[in-house]
């Protein structure tokens, strides 16, 4: 079965060769390249002549990053994964099949192997698990949501719903997402007999982490109330982050006395991100290059 793969990636050459290994030679893959790493984009197009690398003038992030990468691809269905996971061949060989037999989807996931630690996706008690031969062989189940580290997309599904909203840095946009589709009966599905390892922050060059940590916590914070309020209207967003607020304050505060500037900043971004949302500023914070 023809797929794509598009890769969200910020200073990882490290753990993309570790990706690219193992995927067929024919298999197109796409690399958003979210730094201005050139010397990355010559080393992995010399070694790979199935993988594309694309540096865009400037940090796209995850949702913008996905959605660039999928309008580029030529095929059907295209499988959106960050650079900190570890897919094995049989991993890969099994999504390959299950797309093959199992087309009948907007979204369709592997789970974690670390899924004890959380679960990529959300289940209400409304869905119900499959019965056909392909559902029972991957132990495939109807979701309400998945996590974005590791996904699969039906194009044609999403160019009638809609991309992900590129508001959103990161977080919450594949919530978003699968909100929408949902709204609409589209289907959304784990494999939970397919897995693969999400490393987490991982993804990040060792010596820019500490910066990478204050942007994910000022986009998380940003995108939550920006997530609720666009649902379910300003005040019930308020009311959903609140709690966030409180804890941002109460841990700036113990930050100071008890002189620790590393988490001060953290703590900051995290109130900057909840008042530049609540102010109806776009999710404009990004690292210095």
């Amino acid at each position: 079965m023809n797929y794509s793969v598009v890769i969200i990636s910020y200073f990882s050459e490290h753990l993309i060769r570790g990706i690219l290994k193992n995927f067929d030679e024919n298999t197109e893959i796409i690399i958003i390249e979210n730094s201005k790493d050139k010397k990355f984009k010559i080393n992995i197009e010399k070694n790979y002549r199935n993988v594309k690398v694309v540096i865009p003038e400037y940090n796209l992030g995850f949702g913008p990053g996905i959605n660039h990468g999928v309008k580029l691809s030529k095929n059907d269905y295209v499988l959106c994964i960050v650079s900190d996971v570890e897919l094995s061949k049989l991993t890969i060989d099994s999504l390959s099949d299950c797309i093959e037999k199992f087309k009948n989807f907007a979204i369709i996931a592997p789970t974690f192997s670390n899924e004890k630690i959380y679960k990529n996706y959300s289940l209400s008690s409304k869905k119900k698990n499959l019965e056909n031969s392909v559902a029972l062989k991957y132990d495939i189940k109807e979701v309400d949501s998945v996590d974005g580290a590791g996904f699969i997309i039906n194009k044609s599904i999403i160019e009638k719903v809609g991309y992900l909203d590129e508001n959103f840095f990161f977080y919450f946009e594949l919530e978003d997402l699968c909100l929408r589709l949902n709204k609409q009966n589209q289907k959304i599905y784990v494999c939970d007999k397919i897995k693969f390892y999400h490393k987490g922050l991982a993804s990040s060059h060792s010596t820019k982490l500490p910066k990478v940590k204050i942007l994910r916590n000022w986009h998380y914070c940003w995108g939550k109330f920006y997530f609720y309020k666009k649902h379910y209207g300003y005040f019930f967003g308020l009311k959903k982050t609140i709690p966030n607020f409180i804890r941002a304050i109460k841990y700036i505060i113990l930050s100071i006395i008890k002189n620790k500037p590393d988490e001060l900043k953290m703590h900051k971004a995290e109130l900057n991100g909840l008042l530049n949302s609540y102010l109806l500023k776009k999710s404009s914070f990004r690292l210095p290059e």
